[in-house]
Parts: structure tokens; sequence; C-alpha cells
């Protein structure tokens, strides 16, 4: 027969001494381990009762194992968001684990302690172990997030210092290496212009360190504002032209025909496309993508398109370079990730452009993704949502009244009523800088 055990993980018992000597030792053994755990363990079945906790979940919430038992696991964990208030409905991950029987995790939440309401930051794993059973395990964050806050103060702290000493050396290289200002030898040119490479090199990284310190403590502010996104586009692709060129690269706006498999042969329909965003963040994603581009594209060329449906408008870069293979692939959003292989290991990059680009795309409510083939070649789609072209007008509208000067309210201020002149157009002083003439009306 089936019965469970006081995890509530069910098992088959048989009918000899043995077999329920050994289970009953086993379910002994999972005890110790679960009661030894520091992370907060509860088993939850199908229904959302709570069928187990260990003793740190006990400790974590501040109930008693024993009585929470039975009880609706929504009773006994208070989830709340990164505002305090309490998570509901399709928000709340545990729900969506026992809704869809999918793995879900987060660390965006906290979870309020019954009786003294003390708020901890926790990672939540729910993980369903059978179709009847549903392991959750809370982690106490606490720590780990104050030392991300301290390292993310250290570098960008670090950051900002360096900044100016290294814009400085880079400006001294430039005008060494000048022409108008210096006079060199090739041999000392070719030292200085390692060195102004360099330099440049070590000034992006400093700018990558703060821009992601900045992302990861939610301190980059949205200037989001109403754009006609073909124009757009076209513009800042076409300003990455010369570098493509300098490359020896084609490059092409608005073509899809391209003779490799990762990227799409269907021709663009021009559309009128508007959405809601950050010029400058979008200015930098677009520049970062192809900047990769011009990069990993010993050859061929690289095509920059605009596409969109009901909901999105979609930019993508393609490339006929040197590709991604599927295992990196998942990592290359990545912080600090970078490719290492013999087609890669000679270009230069922080590890941090793509991971900026993926924070910047995301806090405009848009979504990035990659299709690639190792050795024909990259395609990096970006998805912005749309706006429709009433709402587009209607937000510009609202952006142009907020520009114009008020006019003041101030009841000191002079009315047409008790000013002659105001009224009377032919005593009205002329504006500064215009003169009157004596046919003028």
């Amino acid at each position: 027969m089936v019965k469970y055990d006081q995890m509530g993980i069910f098992s088959k018992k048989k009918n000899t001494t043995t077999t329920t000597h050994t289970a009953a030792h086993s379910s002994a053994a999972s005890n110790a381990i679960l009661n030894a755990l520091h992370d907060s363990v509860f088993v939850i079945s199908g229904d959302g009762n709570i069928r187990y906790m260990n003793p740190a979940a006990a400790a974590m919430v501040n109930f008693p194992s024993e009585q929470a038992k039975g009880l609706q696991y929504a009773s006994v964990i208070h989830l709340l968001d990164s505002n305090g208030a309490p998570v509901q409905g399709n928000q709340n991950p545990i729900a969506t684990a026992l809704r869809t029987s999918q793995h879900t995790e987060s660390k965006e939440f906290n979870i309020s302690k019954i009786k003294s309401r003390e708020a901890l930051p926790v990672h939540l794993t729910a993980t369903p172990a059978s179709p009847e059973i549903t392991v959750v395990i809370l982690r106490n964050i606490t720590q780990e997030l104050k030392e991300e806050q301290e390292r993310s103060e250290f570098i960008s702290t670090a950051s900002h210092e360096m900044r100016t000493p290294v814009a400085s050396i880079e400006g001294y290289l430039g005008l060494a290496l000048s022409p108008q200002t210096a006079t060199i030898d090739n041999r000392a040119r070719a030292y200085l212009e390692k060195a102004h490479e360099a330099s440049r090199h070590l000034g992006k990284l400093f700018r990558d360190l703060l821009d992601t310190t900045m992302l990861d403590d939610n301190k980059t502010k949205i200037k989001a504002v109403p754009v006609k996104m073909d124009s757009l586009v076209r513009d800042i692709a076409d300003s990455m032209a010369p570098a493509i060129a300098d490359k020896g690269l084609n490059y092409q706006f608005g073509s899809n025909d391209v003779a490799t498999a990762t990227i799409s042969t269907t021709r663009k329909i021009e559309q009128l496309l508007y959405c809601s965003l950050d010029v400058d963040f979008l200015r930098e994603i677009i520049g970062n993508l192809i900047d990769n581009a011009i990069k990993y594209t010993p050859t061929g060329s690289i095509f920059v398109y605009l596409q969109g449906d009901e909901n999105e408008a979609i930019i993508v870069i393609a490339d006929t370079g040197v590709g991604i293979s599927q295992e990196h692939q998942k990592h290359i959003f990545q912080k600090f990730y970078r490719i290492d292989n013999s087609q890669t290991r000679d270009t230069e990059g922080t590890g941090l452009g793509l991971y900026i680009v993926k924070q910047r795309v995301e806090a405009m409510r848009g979504r990035i993704w990659v299709e690639s083939t190792e050795g024909k070649g990259s395609k990096f789609s970006v998805a912005l949502p749309r706006i429709s072209s009433e709402e587009y007008e209607r937000q510009k509208m609202a952006m142009e009244s907020s520009m114009r000067p008020r006019v003041s309210t101030d009841a000191s201020a002079p009315s047409a009523s008790s000013n002659p002149a105001a009224t009377n157009p032919k005593t009205a002083p002329a504006p500064a800088g215009h003169q009157i003439s004596r046919g003028q009306k």
C-alpha cells in the first residue's frame, strides 16, 4: 500500500520486516538531514497545505512546525514585494509552481515573520517533486545583499575616482601622437599608440563598471519619450557606418537578404512603429550590438533592420561573423562573461557590454535574445513594447506642453485691465528688437 511519511513524501510499504526497517531508517536519516539544514524547507501538497517544515523554516516564519501542518501555505509564508506590499495571486512564485508544476526561483521577495513582522530578504525556490508535492526552500540573503552592496559601493567609488586620471592619460597620449603638437619617430609612435589604445580600453572598463553598479543599485532612471522607431533606429545605425567601413565590412539597413542560416530571409515590410523609450538607452543598446558585430566579423556584412508585430517593435542586428556556440549562448548576457576560443581571444572587451545591454532593454520593459550558428554569424533581436499612433501623439503633445513656459498667475502681476497699454495697441510698447513702421497694424 501507499502511505505518506512525516514530510509528506509518499513511499510504498511492503509486508516484510526488512523493508519496513529500511524505510524507517531512511526516513529518520532524511529527517536528520533536513533538521540540520540552515535553509528553510517547506513541503507543500498539491492543494496548498503544508505537510512539513524543518526547524529553520519554523524559526524564519516564527511559527511552530506542528501547528503549521495542514494549514494553507499563504497563512504561514507571508511574502512581501520590494515595496513591502503582500504578494498576491499569480505574482506569488509558490502559487505559480503549484499551478504550472514548473520550477520557479526569485530573489525579489521578502518574508515577514508572523509575530514580529520583521521582513527578511530571501532567495526562494519552489520545485515540484511530484504531482502531489512541491518543495519550497527559502534562504536568508541579508548578509549576501549587504556584501553585494559594499562590493558595489567600492567598485563604484574606485571606478569614479579612476576615470579622471585615465582620461588625462588618454588625452596626453593623444596630444603626443598628434603631428600638430609633437614630433616623434616611428618607433616611439608605435609604443605610444599601444599605450593610447590600452588607456582607452581601461577608460571603457571603468565606465562599464560604473554603469553596472548603477544598474545593480537601481540608480539609473528611465527618461522615456515617444519616438518614431524607423527614423531613430536608422539614424543610430547609420552613425556606426564609418566604423563598419573601417573594418572593410559591408553595411545595409532594412534588408534581410542574407545568405546565412541564422538570419531570416523575410523581407522587411515598411510600417510605422512607435515606442515610448529612453533614447540614450537605445543608442547604447544598438551601438554596443553593432560594435560587437564589427569585432566578431572578420569579413562579410552587418545588417540592421526593424520589424514589428501587434505588440512589439523588433530591432535586429545580424552579421556573417564567427557565430556563437549553443553552450556560450546560455551565458553571454551574464556579467563579466567572455567567450574564450581561438577566434575571440585577441578581441578586446570587458565582459560587461551585453550584461549592460540586457539590463537597459529590460529597464524599458523589453526583451533580448540571440540566434547563432558557429561559423555562420549571429542575429541579436531586441523587442520593445509598441504604442499606437494615437498614444504617440498624446504623449508628444503632453511632452511639448510640459516644456512650454508657464504664464504667471501671481496676483501682484499687472492685469490687462490695470494697464492701458495692454489694451490699446497704439500705446503698447514695441517688443525689444522689433520696430513698428507707420504702415504696420
